[in-house]
C-alpha cells in the first residue's frame, strides 16, 4: 500500500510538473518585435521642411543668413538656398549640420548653437531625403 501511495504521488508530481513546464499550462514564448520594419509612432514622424525645419531656421539663422543679409555668403531663407548647405540623405556631410554642431565649421548660432532637439530635427529631415514638404 505504501508503494502504491508513493507511486501515485510520484506520478501526480510528474504530471503536475509537465503541465507547468511545457505541457497543458504552457504559455507561448514572447515574440520579439521585428526591428527590420520602421516604427510608425507619432513621436518618430519624419520632420517636414515647412512645419519643422523652416521655423528653426527663421528663429535662429535667417537674421544673419537671410536673403538681405548673407553673412559668410550663406542664405537659409528658402528651401532652394538651404539645399546649397545640405547633402540629402547624409546629415553628417551637410554643411548645415556641421555648422550647428561646430564640427569643421564655426558653431552656429554663435556661442550656444542650437538645442539638441532642434539639431535632431534637422538631421532627421536631411536623413529622410531633405524634401520640400
Amino acid at each position: 500500500m505504501r508503494s502504491r501511495l508513493g507511486l501515485a504521488l510520484v506520478f501526480a508530481g510528474i504530471v503536475g510538473l509537465c503541465g507547468s513546464v511545457g505541457g497543458l499550462n504552457a504559455r507561448p514564448a514572447p515574440v520579439a518585435p521585428d526591428e527590420s520594419k520602421p516604427s510608425t509612432t507619432a513621436d518618430e514622424k519624419v520632420p517636414t521642411f515647412k512645419a519643422d525645419v523652416m521655423p528653426i531656421l527663421k528663429t535662429s539663422c535667417v537674421g544673419c543668413h537671410g536673403a538681405g543679409k548673407k553673412k559668410g555668403g550663406v542664405d537659409v531663407s528658402s528651401y532652394e538656398s538651404v539645399m546649397k548647405t545640405v547633402k540629402a540623405n547624409d546629415a553628417d556631410k551637410s554643411k548645415l549640420v556641421k555648422s550647428v554642431l561646430g564640427q569643421g565649421a564655426k558653431l552656429m548660432p554663435p556661442k550656444n548653437g542650437l538645442p539638441e532637439a532642434q539639431v535632431a530635427i534637422l538631421k532627421a529631415w536631411i536623413a529622410a531625403g531633405a524634401k520640400n514638404d
